[in-house]
């Protein structure tokens, strides 16, 4: 009888164990899945600078799209605009509205997007006071910051930044590329309280 109960318990504390380490396992054979499966994500809020629904925003008149080593491509700049299509979408749906094109407002949006990790993207980093940092090793992906800041431009204060930081795959299609973008969005604004 005690032999029995062994065998059943060894049985039992065996078969937890395949099933605890299949549930840890990732699956990193296709480049996809591996460039989606970390990312760091930073934000604060200023306390003394109010953001709320009767506020306008408008975009900083200047864009920061840094791709270290090269000039931004085509691609580049496309993915850049539509992240910003996709902020603009996220920062709507929480009661914040866009003033039009050309309007004075007293907030702001700013975003950087960097590819790569070199000195004009150490610079951007600095300038926005947040330090994304993924614990993970690159290998044949680059390291893809986003940053993102309403700022009141009266004061030259931030109520709230943010930055999203994960690995790259630049040989993805355009579908893919804009749902990564998509995500990692949702992610960086989703402790954004309006």
């Amino acid at each position: 009888m005690i032999k029995i109960s062994q065998y059943i318990t060894r049985s039992v504390l065996a078969v937890a164990a395949v099933i605890s380490l299949s549930a840890c396992v990732t699956d990193t054979s296709s480049p996809e899945s591996a460039a989606l499966t970390q990312s760091s994500v930073i934000a604060v809020s200023s306390p003394d600078i109010v953001l709320n629904s009767a506020h306008q925003l408008s975009w900083f008149s200047q864009d920061f799209l840094v791709v270290e080593g090269q000039t931004p491509s085509s691609a580049n700049i496309h993915s850049y605009n539509y992240i910003k299509q996709r902020i603009q979408l996220a920062l709507e749906a929480k009661g914040l509205k866009f003033a039009p094109e050309g309007t004075e407002t007293d907030r702001q949006v700013v975003v950087a997007a960097l590819l790569g990790e070199g000195e004009n993207a150490i610079n951007m980093e600095r300038l926005f006071k947040l330090y994304p940092n993924l614990s993970v090793e690159a290998g044949d992906f680059k390291v893809g910051t986003l940053l993102v800041a309403v700022i009141d431009p009266q004061q030259h204060k931030a109520a709230w930044r943010g930055a999203i930081q994960a690995l790259i795959d630049e040989d993805v299609t355009q579908v893919q590329r804009q749902t990564r973008i998509e995500v990692a969005v949702q992610l960086l604004l989703r402790s954004l309280d309006v």
